[in-house]
């Protein structure tokens, strides 16, 4: 039996599309155990940033809370990959709009750095103002590391 070009074509445009879907669906199964994996490990770390007291003495309440709001993340963000699982098979366009919002990791990690040094100048520079939170801005320092860990641990 003789295959054609036009016929190998087809085969071709009919098997990668779906290989790269295995593919897609394969690196995203392994994020979410990566996910899954990486919690524990989180919680750790920040009950030893309590203990050691390497943060400012403000931010002591939030973090004794934080393994709370980095369960609530993980799990928003196990929810996300597992739609996004379900957005593997939808029309290319939908997808490459999918891939553009992921494009937008380098931004958050930005954002977070700036907060993060924004946060320690004011510590340092406004000490009075930032100990006394209900002065200008109140909960300052609690309100940008609740922005720090969501633009952190979020993609």
């Amino acid at each position: 039996m003789d295959i054609t070009d036009s016929s190998a074509e087809e085969i071709l445009s009919v098997t990668l599309p779906t290989e790269t879907v295995k593919i897609q669906k394969t690196s995203l199964f392994i994020e979410l155990l990566l996910n899954l994996c990486a919690y524990p490990f989180i919680a750790i770390f920040m009950k030893s940033v309590i203990v050691r007291k390497e943060f400012h003495r403000n931010l002591k309440l939030l973090l004794s809370n934080i393994p709370v709001f980095l369960m609530l993340m993980l799990m928003t963000r196990m929810i996300l990959l597992v739609h996004k699982l379900q957005f593997i098979n939808v029309e290319p366009s939908l997808r490459k709009r999918l891939e553009q919002i992921c494009n937008c990791v380098m931004l958050e990690k930005g954002l977070c750095i700036l907060s993060i040094s924004l946060e320690r100048f004011v510590a340092l520079y406004y000490t009075k103002r930032y100990e006394n939170c209900a002065y200008p801005v109140p909960f300052f320092g609690i309100g940008l590391t609740i922005t720090q860990v969501i633009l952190g641990y979020t993609k």
